[in-house]
């Protein structure tokens, strides 16, 4: 799945991987998605939150606010995809092959962690 991923998509992944492991979480979630995709600053997912006119700060201080609350355990290696997580990667697969996309970008991770549903992100 990943070579379908564009370059900034992959960056962004490593961020979320990045953020959980900072944290000392055991998983990478949604949250820590997000936050990358704010973190990373550029690609069109941004661009959507932007045109939806969702403040990239006040998103980020909910969100930090959000992983903040979650415990870090003393973790070694790399941390897992959440449930969450994947369950966001699969249904943006899903709708790549759906709509025939040559790849995925950081708005497609944005709108389907979206759609489905607040719980996700």
């Amino acid at each position: 799945m990943v070579e379908q991923f564009t370059e900034r998509a992959r960056r962004v992944m490593a961020l979320a991987t990045e953020e959980a492991q900072n944290r000392r979480h055991e998983e990478v979630r949604p949250e820590h998605l997000l936050l990358a995709i704010l973190r990373d600053g550029g690609g069109l997912g941004v661009k959507v939150l932007e045109r939806l006119r969702v403040s990239p700060e006040t998103l980020r201080a909910n969100i930090e606010r959000i992983l903040d609350e979650r415990p870090g355990l003393a973790t070694s290696g790399e941390p897992a995809f959440s449930p969450g997580l994947k369950v966001v990667l699969e249904a943006t697969l899903e709708e790549q092959r759906r709509h025939r996309h040559n790849y995925i970008g950081t708005e497609h991770l944005l709108l389907r962690g979206v759609s489905q549903g607040p719980s996700r992100l």
